[in-house]
């Protein structure tokens, strides 16, 4: 497992100074047009074809405006979403199992969380959270999920919700639920349970509206927590 970089040119790994730079010692491949001046340490070398890179852009400037008030669009952007956590959870656990990845979630959904909020979160809720994450009834809940019969699970999410991993509100949990304990469940899961799993992400309601998706989707409604999180990656993936 290592990283790739993408560039115009290889050789501006070398005049960049990343040869010398220790954030750059997991580079397995560089991904350029012209590999002028390949670089020693990596071990793989792609280079993209300029006519075929030519016919995917003109392909891009051609491809339909997207609807935001299409609700199959927003649906597909929530399961997207919940996929590409999903993704992200599963690679966490093969690094450092599912305990530590609850750990590793919650770090990387907060940091995403405070690059986008004008006021920070306070430090101790959040260390608090991290820390009691794996001992509160939803994080043990994610790592045993395969112990829990499908029929079951509903249930069980409800009843591990309602108690606090720290001192959050119902809010924050709910995000925690939605960013963290689901994605891991889903990566945990065998496929009666994630059936199950995806039961509850299309039925539960949302604590509150967004008052970002409010303004940017004045006509969508936000009474559940599927249509948040489509909206969301909407705006992602299109802004």
């Amino acid at each position: 497992i290592g990283t790739a970089e993408f560039r115009v040119r290889s050789s501006a790994w070398h005049e960049h100074g990343h040869a010398q730079d220790v954030r750059y010692d997991d580079e397995m491949m560089h991904v350029v047009l012209v590999d002028d001046r390949p670089a020693d340490a990596c071990k793989w070398t792609l280079i993209l074809p300029h006519d075929e890179m030519g016919r995917a852009l003109h392909a891009l400037g051609e491809r339909k405006e997207h609807d935001s008030s299409n609700v199959d669009e927003i649906q597909r952007s929530a399961v997207l979403r919940l996929n590409r956590a999903t993704a992200f959870a599963r690679s966490a656990i093969g690094r450092v199992g599912p305990v530590d990845a609850l750990r590793v979630m919650t770090s990387q959904w907060f940091d995403r969380l405070s690059s986008k909020r004008r006021h920070p979160m306070p430090e101790d809720l959040v260390y608090g959270i991290r820390t009691a994450i794996t001992t509160s009834p939803l994080g043990l809940l994610a790592v045993h999920i395969s112990d829990c019969e499908p029929d079951q699970i509903l249930t069980a999410f409800d009843i591990a919700e309602r108690e606090r991993i720290f001192t959050e509100g119902a809010s924050l949990r709910r995000e925690i639920v939605v960013n963290v304990i689901l994605p891991v469940c889903c990566a945990l899961a065998n496929d009666a349970q994630r059936i199950a799993l995806l039961q509850w992400y299309w039925s539960v309601r949302a604590v509150h509206p967004y008052g970002l998706l409010t303004r940017r989707f004045p006509d969508q409604d936000q009474a559940y927590v599927w249509q948040q999180q489509g909206m969301l990656e909407w705006l992602r993936r299109y802004g």
